[in-house]
């Protein structure tokens, strides 16, 4: 049987989750003005990564699940294939 993907809300959900993970591992507690323009542009980045452009054709539930748990983007990039 084929694994669950998941849907483009928890892709989406991911995504943000990700680029959060990235912003923060350059600056903790970055001023927010910074924070926003920082999320603007790993935004930018990871959308062009190909695990997010397929996350729901490609990814399963599990793999999703398992970045959504990731504490920083390196354990969150483990998670996926």
């Amino acid at each position: 049987t084929f694994a669950e993907h998941p849907s483009s809300e928890v892709c989406q959900a991911m995504l943000e989750r990700y680029v959060e993970h990235v912003v923060r591992a350059n600056d903790p507690k970055p001023p927010s003005a910074e924070l926003a323009l920082r999320k603007m542009q790993a935004r930018t980045l990871a959308a062009a990564n190909q695990a997010f452009a397929r996350c729901s054709s490609h990814l399963t539930r599990e793999e999703a699940d398992c970045a959504m748990r990731a504490v920083n983007a390196d354990e969150f990039e483990r998670c996926l294939p």
